[in-house]
């Protein structure tokens, strides 16, 4: 399970809950990478919502993958931007 959590409108930095997920998804065992979601590696949004999306993809087919973006209402524009990608 992936877990995020959006904090206070002030307190919560572009893309917060998705690097907190991504800290502590399964590393090892050939599982994929997670992306930078500090634009490291990306050239564009769109290329970085990509590689989010197959990375999500990668570990969903190896093993059982629940994501949980708790306090959603809090969430930055670029993080539910994500969060709509992703969903589709």
């Amino acid at each position: 399970m992936l877990v995020g959590r959006c904090y206070d409108l002030s307190e919560t930095r572009p893309y917060g809950p998705w690097v907190e997920a991504s800290a502590r998804a399964p590393r090892g065992d050939g599982l994929a990478v997670p992306p930078d979601l500090a634009w490291g590696g990306a050239a564009s949004q769109a290329a970085l919502f990509d590689l989010v999306r197959d990375y999500l993809a990668a570990v969903a087919a190896r093993c059982p993958l629940m994501l949980v973006i708790d306090d959603l209402h809090w969430a930055d524009l670029a993080s539910l931007n994500l969060v709509r990608f992703v969903g589709r």
